[in-house]
């Protein structure tokens, strides 16, 4: 057996591995998330929020992330007056991810990247998370009440993304035969990173996400 071909071997033999313990464990998982505490807050004349989560690691979640599997957590959140209009609405999201082969975890949003060598350390960042401030405080009158709409779910690996990773497999071990060695050592990493893109694309299957959960406040009791 050649060299290219006893890599594409072992990436193989790695890549029916997620697949069995994507297949059996994570599909059927109730992935949705309780927030614990919405709390408006206001940062040069634009709201947002802060927000507590109730722990969400279970077993599976955290054998997905250490797997080096990505989940996307997503926190839909609207604003409605006393009238029940819609004031603003915003979207939250962060990717969760571990690497494999700097034993690193790595939290995205879209405009920070945070790192961490303790997996405890990144649950304690996950549960505690702020959106961008999005809503302009003037939209807001004095004296009125206001209500907060929440809900939060983890997207995980999907059905139609495991049938997927077959044909990609499948397309994968027919090629590399023609790659020379040190073309397939590097492509060996660079289709973990394809295979990881792939189970991030779309998916007919979306998000758990919990009921909509509401959180009153006023402006006079934002904080800054």
């Amino acid at each position: 057996m050649g060299i290219g071909r006893r890599q594409n071997h072992r990436m193989s033999c790695f890549i029916y591995l997620l697949l069995g313990f994507a297949s059996s464990t994570l599909v059927a998982q109730d992935n949705r998330i309780i927030i614990a505490e919405a709390v408006p807050f206001v940062k040069e004349e634009f709201v947002g929020v802060r927000f507590v989560l109730a722990p969400f690691f279970t077993q599976k979640v955290s054998g997905t992330i250490q797997s080096g599997l990505p989940s996307v957590l997503e926190i839909e959140l609207t604003i409605r007056d006393e009238q029940n209009n819609r004031v603003a609405e915003f979207v939250v999201l962060r990717r969760i991810s571990y690497n494999i082969w700097d034993e690193k975890y790595r939290l995205d949003s879209a405009d920070t990247t945070l790192y961490f060598k303790s997996f405890t350390d990144l649950q304690k960042a996950c549960l505690l998370l702020k959106s961008a401030p999005f809503v302009k405080l003037a939209t807001f009158a004095i004296g009125e009440n206001y209500k907060l709409h929440v809900r939060a779910g983890l997207k995980l690996i999907s059905s139609l993304q495991t049938r997927k990773l077959a044909g990609w497999l499948d397309k994968s071990y027919q090629e590399t035969e023609t790659i020379s060695s040190d073309e397939s050592s590097s492509g060996f990493r660079l289709s973990l990173g394809a295979l990881v893109s792939m189970f991030m694309g779309d998916s007919a299957e979306k998000t758990a996400k919990a009921g909509w959960q509401v959180f009153p406040f006023s402006l006079t009791g934002l904080q800054k």
